[in-house]
């Protein structure tokens, strides 16, 4: 298996804060109190908080080509204004995918249905090329060397060498010109087609991006009454989305289980961090988070003749169950060592108890 990161796109307050200065459209500042007390969902990236449980994804990979241009077009992404443009998806309730969402009853059909989820990652060499550095000099992010470094400057620390190497990075990335990361999340081929058409229009429009490179992304199918139907599993046929990490005051709700909540600046900056300083300027950076852009290439044939190569030692699913720690069906390891059926079950609220 070889691993080959892409890219190191920190998004930096993309929901309202940083997009809105950019474009010159002002923007909300929370006071200390509030930001330490309470999470701003309207300024915190989605996916963040949120799981957005939607089957299809295409990310597109921008250069800067006039820094005016395209900041006004950020700021477009956050004007509210959905005719004109599509909008940054928040961590504001709402309801996408398959299940019910807030205060819908689970009997009904869920009443809030998006058909796509939009955020975006702009990188280091993407803030200097929109010319973010020129406009807000104190622009700083002394906590977050990695952040200003970039992915290919790190490759090595992280075991990314030879066939995973910076050199064979595809698309750009690690070049310097890979300046902003746009994923969107759609709930059908169609919606997926209509938006990806808007988006391209967008970015053409006045020259401000160049799109560089696009990939697609879908979750796997299985055949269910002769049908092809998504499914939560990865293509090494586990079951995916069991262990769901609660963020202490985040607005999901999973089924309580032995893992503890996560505090919020772990995964948003916030001013109550206990290992970081907020970048600067803090009207900048407050909500914002870091994301990492890594493709992963698996070898599923492989793993499966490794499985069966050894199959006079030791049976192959349970081979592959010790070294994933669950059964391919989800069920622990630990709690059921010998079979992926066991007696009874294992209830709901203990399936995330494996080691």
């Amino acid at each position: 298996m070889t691993q080959d990161v892409k890219e190191h796109p920190p998004q930096a307050k993309e929901s309202g804060g940083l997009l809105r200065h950019l474009s010159g459209r002002g923007g909300h500042e929370a006071d200390a109190k509030s930001a330490r007390s309470k999470l701003d969902l309207a300024d915190i990236r989605g996916f963040i908080l949120r799981g957005y449980r939607m089957p299809m994804v295409r990310h597109f990979l921008l250069k800067v080509d006039h820094p005016k241009e395209a900041r006004n077009l950020l700021g477009r992404f956050v004007s509210g204004d959905e005719s004109d443009a599509p909008q940054i998806t928040t961590a504001e309730d709402w309801h996408v995918g398959f299940e019910p969402g807030p205060g819908d009853n689970p009997a009904d059909v869920p009443r809030h249905k998006p058909d796509y989820c939009l955020n975006l990652g702009i990188t280091w060499f993407g803030m200097l090329a929109l010319e973010i550095k020129d406009r807000v000099p104190s622009l700083s992010f002394k906590s977050f060397g990695a952040f200003t470094a970039g992915a290919a400057e790190r490759a090595k620390l992280v075991g990314d060498t030879g066939a995973s190497g910076p050199e064979n990075w595809v698309g750009g990335f690690g070049k310097g010109s890979d300046h902003v990361l746009v994923t969107l999340h759609a709930i059908s081929p169609e919606g997926m087609a209509s938006y990806s058409d808007r988006l391209s229009a967008l970015f053409a429009h006045g020259g401000g991006f160049r799109e560089i490179w696009r990939t697609d992304g879908m979750a796997w199918t299985e055949t269910v009454d002769g049908k092809s139907t998504f499914c939560s599993k990865v293509p090494f046929g586990y079951t995916d989305g069991i262990s769901m990490t609660t963020i202490r005051g985040g607005p999901e709700r999973y089924h309580s289980d032995h893992q503890q909540p996560c505090e919020p600046w772990l995964f948003a900056l916030r001013e109550d961090a206990e290992n970081y300083n907020l970048p600067e300027p803090r009207e900048l950076t407050l909500n914002g988070s870091f994301a990492v852009f890594k493709m992963i290439k698996t070898d599923v044939v492989g793993f499966e003749n490794f499985l069966q190569s050894n199959k006079g030692k030791i049976d192959p699913e349970l081979l592959a169950a010790k070294i994933c720690g669950r059964w391919r069906n989800g069920v622990p390891l630990a709690l059921s060592p010998e079979t992926d059926s066991p007696p009874g079950g294992i209830p709901f609220e203990q399936m995330n108890n494996y080691e």
